[in-house]
C-alpha cells in the first residue's frame, strides 16, 4: 500500500510539473506559483 502511495504522489508531482510548463506557456506566470506549491507539497508527502 505504501508503495502505491509513493507512486501516486510521484505521478502527481509529474503531472504538476507538466501543468506548470503548460500553464507558463499559455497563461504567463500567474498560474505557475500555485502549481509549484502543489508539486512541492506532493513531493514532501511522497519522500518526506
Amino acid at each position: 500500500m505504501r508503495s502505491f502511495v509513493r507512486y501516486a504522489a510521484a505521478s502527481l508531482v509529474a503531472g504538476a510539473v507538466l501543468a506548470v510548463v503548460v500553464g507558463a506557456i499559455s497563461d504567463g506566470t500567474r498560474a505557475v506559483w500555485p502549481m509549484v506549491a502543489l508539486a512541492y507539497a506532493a513531493q514532501l508527502v511522497a519522500f518526506g
